[in-house]
């Protein structure tokens, strides 16, 4: 047998493990006693509750000061919000160690800015709208 080859052993699982890892949890329990697990139905009754017109987001940009968000993470969420890809209720939240203030992040993150993907005579409008919801804590 060469150095670089393992030998061909069975190696066999204790039959405890073996019963553990093929019987179903069961639902865990609140404090009333009843089961938290929901049923296709109920998380269908509930999904059916959040229509896409009504659905909302908060996106955190962890590193919000740096190099990374300005020239790339920003600009690429502001095109998917310029094709109408995000809801209609979102806002971002940068993060970083960097003091800044909400007014210097909108104005750091407006220079990056481009409508690069087609030209529309809303690309300003746009972006007012996109820096509205911008929104920095340091940390």
């Amino acid at each position: 047998m060469a150095s670089n080859e393992v030998p061909n052993k069975q190696v066999k699982a204790p039959m405890d493990a073996v019963e553990n890892a093929v019987a179903p949890a069961a639902p865990s329990t609140v404090a009333n006693g009843t089961s938290s697990a929901i049923t296709v139905e109920e998380f269908e009754d509930l999904a059916s509750l959040v229509k896409d017109d009504e659905a909302s987001v908060s996106i955190t940009v962890v590193g919000a000061s740096g190099d990374l968000a300005k020239k790339k993470i920003f600009p690429a969420l502001f095109a998917l919000y310029y094709e109408g890809c995000l809801p209609k209720h979102f806002s971002i939240f940068g993060y970083a160690r960097s003091k800044m203030t909400d007014a210097e992040l909108r104005d750091m993150v407006s220079k990056t800015l481009t409508c690069r993907i087609d030209k529309r005579e809303n690309c300003s409008e746009k972006m007012e709208e996109f820096l509205k919801r911008c929104f920095y804590h340091s940390g």
